[in-house]
């Protein structure tokens, strides 16, 4: 009684099929299953002769469970009938008979077609049964006789040349004695080229080894092996081959030869590598893209594939959603169900994309996230949808960060509301995109968005601007300008005075991307800074008129010194040297002579005085023998090696100026000897252009020229600050060269009209 099983996942398709066959074929037994699984369970415990398979199941379609049956040695010589309403279509057709399908039968079914290619599968099943029963039992005759037979007949050709497989007989080292017209075809090479050449020459060398132990390893017991490997054709072209190789034994038991059948199969070995790197490059993208993709039913009942990111978004596992299609939907926050199930029940057949509304879901720890999703539509020949494709997107993170950049604007709108300087935003052309309350009343605009998409530049003074441009440059590059002041331009013309300030915001790539700049209105300030100018200068003239009164006044007083106490202590002196010379007694001669002493000392320290005070010689000989007289008593007094450079002819010089100039000196001559611990000082005079130049350099132990004020000013006579106060009156400079242990040089240089 032939068996019959039928597979199908619709048990009306079951009942049908039961029906047709128990009326066409009454002595049949007919077994069934609902699924791949089922289906396997039954074909390995029945035995049937022949299998009726369905395609389109869930879980595991026909493909698969052909697949499976051919590959397994207890069921593998049944014949698989496939039946499918797929049957029209030449790829599915190809796709079941590469599965192992024998023959194809197209839904809907027509009995008598059923009817008739069970009978040729039960014909062919019969034949195939008595066919292995015959060649089981000639195995066991020609086992019985192999040791005459070899002898006999192991020259004999029993393999026909014009066969489509490639057949050769090799030694146990793998000469190759025999081989057929195909492998010859399948080398591109004569016979008698391939005729007693090694058959692991032919093999690609990383193979060999493989092959070789394949073959090295057959025995009595098993005698036979499949193995598919690459070869080398003598053009260097790569084929994969597949080859059976037996190996034949004589009464002893010992290897006499081998023969193997070979086919090439390297289209099948590219379409699988094809296949492979399809799927490879499927799942990669579907497992590591961190979005859940899915691929489901058009209706959204049945879900073929999930990624493993379903489950770091849902927190489900994929298995739950694979065995309940909705349980993504159910997991919506509910107030947002609506909206999103609207787009699924309006799903347009005419569609490209479909974007769902943005959700959220309670995952089962009670957390929540946020989803993006959109759907496509994947059609089949007749451009209907077959499948639904789609991604969901986790976008918590930057719903939260939305949040999070609305707070923070929210705040720095408050800040910048509430401050009393004028801030706004440019793009990096300066186009304004934000200004605040208070920058539209400084700029004296009605509101701020009058403001926008003007030119920030245009509000600085036209004279100003390319530098304020050249400024920002500057910004985008070191990330922050402060407190640069420009004229600036009100809406109806007037100015003011602004101090402004920008920095640099960046995008998320860390790269520039607009200005936030900020006016500080500094009129008042600036006002108030002329003022304290104009009345520092009138201050510094002030104190310069007094010390030329000072100088002027310590002349007068000199003059008299020399011309009227002077003169009269010459007197005096010339007098009492009379009075010596006359009779008298000797206690008045010596009292004489200790008073001229005493007039002779009141000489020196009026000429001395006279000199301190205001010094003919700067009057009489001019700056330059003024210094060295100068020097010339330092040198004197504090044993200082003194120096005096006199480049070029010294016009002359307003009075007032020689006396600031000669002054100054002796300031900076006093202070080396009081800080400098020098040994040496060197004066150098020169006039280049119309400027007199004066430096005073010692070889002293020198200073921080930071720390002038602190050194000279509270320490130091008039103090360099003084000096430079003065000379600035004059339109002069000054400027300090120390280090310390490096000594100190100053200059002096002053604008002279000759």
């Amino acid at each position: 009684m032939p068996k019959i099983l039928a597979i199908d996942d619709v048990l009306d398709n079951l009942i049908t099929i039961e029906l047709i066959l128990k009326s066409y074929l009454p002595d049949c037994q007919v077994f069934t299953a609902t699924s791949g699984k089922e289906g396997l369970v039954v074909a390995e415990e029945k035995k049937p002769d022949t299998i009726l398979l369905d395609i389109l199941m869930p879980e595991m379609d026909g493909y698969e469970v052909c697949r499976i049956l051919k590959n397994q040695e207890s069921t593998r010589q049944i014949p698989v009938i496939l039946v499918s309403a797929l049957g029209s279509i030449a790829e599915s057709r190809v796709k079941g008979l590469n599965a192992g399908g024998d023959v194809f039968i197209a839904k809907p079914i027509d009995p008598a077609e059923l009817v008739a290619q069970v009978k040729v599968m039960l014909r062919i099943k019969e034949v195939e049964d008595n066919l292995r029963i015959e060649r089981n039992n000639l195995e066991k005759l020609v086992e019985i006789r192999t040791s005459k037979l070899i002898e006999a007949q192991k020259r004999y050709r029993s393999i026909i040349e014009d066969q489509a497989q490639a057949i050769i007989r090799y030694k146990a080292e793998g000469i190759l004695t025999f081989v057929n017209d195909s492998y010859c075809k399948m080398h591109e090479r004569e016979r008698d080229e391939l005729i007693g050449l090694s058959r692991y020459t032919l093999i690609a060398p990383e193979d060999i080894d493989s092959v070789r132990n394949k073959i090295e390893g057959l025995t009595l017991e098993n005698p036979v092996q499949v193995d598919e490997h690459k070869s080398v054709l003598s053009n260097g072209k790569i084929k994969w081959q597949q080859w059976t190789d037996r190996a034949i034994f004589d009464d002893q038991g010992n290897i006499l030869e081998y023969q193997a059948e070979g086919v090439d199969i390297t289209d099948r070995k590219k379409a699988e590598e094809k296949l492979r790197q399809s799927e490879e490059k499927f799942r990669q993208l579907a497992e590591n893209i961190g979005q859940v993709f899915w691929l489901a039913s058009p209706d959204m009942e049945n879900i073929f594939y999930i990624s493993p990111a379903y489950k770091e978004v849902w927190g489900k596992s994929c298995d739950s959603l694979m065995e309940n299609p909705t349980d993504w939907f159910v997991s919506i926050f509910e107030e947002e169900k609506a909206p999103v199930k609207a787009v699924l029940d309006a799903f347009p057949e005419n569609c490209e994309e479909i974007k769902f509304p943005e959700f959220r879901i309670r995952r089962p720890d009670g957390t929540y996230r946020w989803v993006q999703a959109n759907a496509y539509p994947i059609r089949d020949n007749e451009g209907k949808i077959s499948r639904i494709a789609g991604l969901a997107k986790d976008i918590t993170e930057s719903k939260n960060a939305e949040d999070a950049l609305r707070v923070s604007e929210e705040k720095f709108r408050t800040i910048v509301e509430a401050s009393p300087d004028a801030v706004m935003t440019t793009d990096l052309d300066s186009n304004i995109i934000y200004a605040s309350q208070r920058t539209a009343e400084v700029y004296g605009f009605d509101n701020p968005q009058e403001m926008i998409g003007l030119n920030s530049i245009e509000l600085i003074a036209p004279d100003l601007r390319d530098n304020a441009r050249v400024l920002l440059k500057k910004t985008i590059r070191e990330g922050a300008l402060r407190d640069e002041k420009f004229i600036m331009l009100k809406k109806g013309g007037s100015t003011f005075h602004g101090e402004l300030s920008a920095s640099i915001i960046k995008n998320k790539s860390g790269e520039p991307d607009a200005f936030i700049l900020i006016t500080k209105d500094i009129t008042e300030r600036k006002n108030a800074e002329d003022a304290i100018k104009v009345y520092q200068q009138n201050l510094r003239s002030m104190t310069s008129e007094l010390n030329l009164a000072v100088e002027k006044e310590r002349r007068r007083i000199a003059v008299d010194l020399h011309d009227h106490l002077g003169q009269s202590l010459a007197m005096a002196r010339i007098k009492l040297s009379g009075m010596k010379s006359e009779p008298l007694p000797e206690k008045t001669i010596e009292d004489l002579i200790e008073t001229e002493k005493y007039v002779i000392d009141a000489i020196k320290n009026s000429r001395t005085l006279t000199y301190e005070l205001s010094p003919p010689v700067l009057f009489e000989l001019g700056l330059p023998a003024a210094i060295n007289w100068k020097l010339e008593q330092l040198n004197s007094k504090y044993n200082l090696n003194t120096n005096l450079e006199v480049e070029d002819e010294v016009p002359d010089i307003n009075e007032d100026l020689l006396i600031l100039l000669f002054r100054s000196v002796g300031e900076l001559l006093n202070n080396v000897i009081k800080h400098s611990e020098a040994s040496s000082v060197n004066v150098k005079v020169n006039f280049k252009g119309r400027y007199l130049n004066i430096s005073v350099s010692d070889n002293g132990k020198g200073f921080e020229t930071k720390n002038i004020d602190s050194r000279y000013n509270k320490t130091a006579g008039i103090g360099l600050f003084s000096i430079r106060e003065r000379l600035e009156y004059f339109q002069g400079k000054m400027y300090i060269e120390s280090s310390p242990g490096k000594g100190t040089k100053i200059y002096l240089s002053v604008p002279v009209n000759t």
